[in-house]
């Protein structure tokens, strides 16, 4: 694996090294199909590093935290692409570069570096697209003074009371991790139901400590000087009603945006996400399918955000590009 660029123009060009994009490259290499592998972070995984809770949902095996999953991936990577080099296959592994703009007529990208002031050109036969989430952010007055006491990822340190924003998966899940630590949790949710597995709330219903506000926004962020504690502003959505609570921290999990903005000149997107067939080729802009150009993953339209549908798009993709390379349309040997 090299993190040079040789050339211009590569086989297949895959932007995201999360778990679909790395899927698609195993199933390249496999396949002794040259692969140029471009993310925006400075190492390989995607979302995999900021998720600190177990994995026990992914057939691959159980994961104590996300980064232990993303370590297990690279490595995998790593050998494939250290098996196919052995037979003149490479994989270009380009960390720190973002797509700016994808010209659907001719396949190329423009990307510009995230750590520094340079921009590159290239060009895939073939180009995937496995960009993924990210986070979606407050904003809100008086966020700057109490930034550090806001987590996106981890935690703030024991205290008395903590502030839950959030009704998913992963906003019940950070307070059934911290509520055992804390006095009081408080739960603040938007809708008036959790989106949550009912499992998960039948456990977070259960907790002795637990305060919640449904259909409930929290409108604005202020700290004491003194005693460094946040007052968290918490109104009803209708407006009728307003109360403060005092915090140590907060924990925000608020949903999250899919990485397609550099796309909306140039793909058929809804609410944000590629629309794909069932081979996840993508269309352009006038609903003609793009027969070289595929989306796996999280910013696919309709997906299940899991790690192993991720995964599962990935190899998807991959044998969809192996049997259009080959002219007898058949799959690399399996056993």
């Amino acid at each position: 694996m090299t993190e040079t660029l040789s050339k211009n123009c590569y086989p297949v060009v895959i932007a995201g090294a999360g778990p679909a994009g790395v899927s698609v490259a195993l199933g390249l290499l496999e396949a002794r199909i040259e692969v140029l592998l471009i993310d925006a972070a400075p190492d390989m995984g995607g979302q995999l590093p900021s998720i600190p809770s177990p994995i026990t949902n992914f057939a691959g095996g159980y994961k104590a935290t996300g980064k232990t999953a993303g370590i297990d991936m690279k490595d995998a990577i790593l050998a494939a692409a250290e098996n196919a080099q052995e037979e003149g296959v490479s994989l270009t592994y380009l960390p720190n570069y973002q797509v700016a703009t994808f010209d659907a007529r001719t396949n190329e990208l423009q990307l510009k570096s995230t750590v520094k002031a340079e921009a590159l050109t290239v060009r895939g036969d073939r180009v995937v697209f496995c960009t993924g989430y990210r986070e979606r952010r407050l904003h809100l007055p008086g966020q700057e003074q109490c930034e550090q006491a806001v987590f996106y990822h981890g935690q703030g340190e024991d205290g008395d009371t903590v502030v839950v924003i959030g009704g998913g998966d992963s906003a019940l899940l950070k307070l059934l991790a911290v509520a055992p630590q804390m006095k009081n949790v408080i739960l603040i949710h938007r809708n008036k139901h959790f989106k949550a597995r009912p499992d998960v709330i039948a456990r977070v219903s259960s907790l002795p400590n637990l305060e919640v506000f449904l259909g409930s926004q929290v409108v604005a962020l202020a700290r004491n000087a003194q005693t460094g504690k946040i007052t968290v502003t918490i109104e009803t959505m209708d407006g009728a009603s307003r109360q403060t609570r005092p915090a140590d921290w907060l924990a925000v999990k608020v949903g999250y945006l899919p990485n397609t903005e550099f796309l909306a000149d140039s793909l058929l997107l809804e609410n944000g996400h590629v629309i794909v067939d069932s081979s996840l080729r993508a269309y352009d802009k006038e609903e003609r399918m793009l027969t070289n150009v595929f989306a796996g993953g999280d910013i696919v339209s309709g997906s299940f955000p899991r790690i192993a549908t991720a995964c599962g798009h990935g190899m998807s993709i991959a044998a969809e590009i192996i049997k259009a390379s080959f002219e007898n349309g058949s799959l690399p040997d399996q056993k």
